[in-house]
């Protein structure tokens, strides 16, 4: 199961092109015998428009697992893992169809 905590998202003052979110969420696997295990993830996302492209970075932070039983054990403070992608998100051009 997978629960979002906190969603943000923002637009830097007087910049049209930029858009940031970030989303905290947690992944729970239950059923083990130890009871649920619960892994905290932070993903920040950037956005810039750049003429018909729109560039992305993303940073998705793991942070340490904890014990859904012991919810005190959770801790934000540093990431376990730091995945860093960038990509480019092109509209394709709409072809017509063509009926027969």
């Amino acid at each position: 199961e997978t629960r979002i905590k906190k969603r943000t998202v923002g637009v830097p003052e007087g910049r049209d092109d930029l858009f940031n979110s970030s989303e905290v969420f947690l992944q729970e696997v239950s059923g083990s015998s130890e009871g649920d295990k619960i892994t905290p993830i932070r993903c920040v996302n950037k956005f810039k428009k750049k003429d018909s492209e729109i560039l992305v970075i993303q940073r998705l932070e793991i942070f340490p697992r904890y014990d859904g039983n012991n919810p005190e054990t959770l801790n934000l403070e540093k990431p376990s893992v730091i995945y860093k992608y960038k990509g480019v998100l092109r509209r394709e051009p709409l072809q017509a169809s063509v009926e027969k």
